[in-house]
């Protein structure tokens, strides 16, 4: 690893990613999470084919207890992602209902009165 470890992801990510490179329609990967879309089972189980034979052949390995195949919705960075479709994960909203709401006037919103 060039420079040490700080730059193990970057190195990985780039590594990852022309690793992948021309399964741009139907993968996406960050770090060490890979997502394989299909609109069709039997493209799906063409993609997943390719993507885990290219993984291996690079002498990589996966943690099978890690992995989840064919999924209608999958939670992917923090997003809820599935059937065309995209939202924040549940957790996420709820941080945000959960906030405090503000008790103190700040400067700025004084000045205004």
């Amino acid at each position: 690893m060039p420079f040490g470890l700080i730059n193990a992801p970057y190195c990985f990510s780039k590594f990852m990613a022309t690793l992948l490179h021309g399964c741009e329609k139907y993968c996406v990967s960050f770090v060490y999470d890979v997502a394989i879309f299909s609109n069709t089972w039997q493209d799906h189980m063409k993609h997943l084919d390719e993507i885990l034979g290219t993984i291996a052949s690079a002498k990589l390995k996966i943690k099978l207890v890690k992995c989840k195949f064919a999924q209608d919705c999958v939670k992917y960075l923090g997003q809820m992602m599935g059937g065309g479709c995209r939202s924040p994960a549940e957790a996420k909203i709820q941080a945000v209902l959960d906030f405090p709401t503000p008790s103190m006037k700040l400067k700025s919103e004084k000045s205004w009165e």
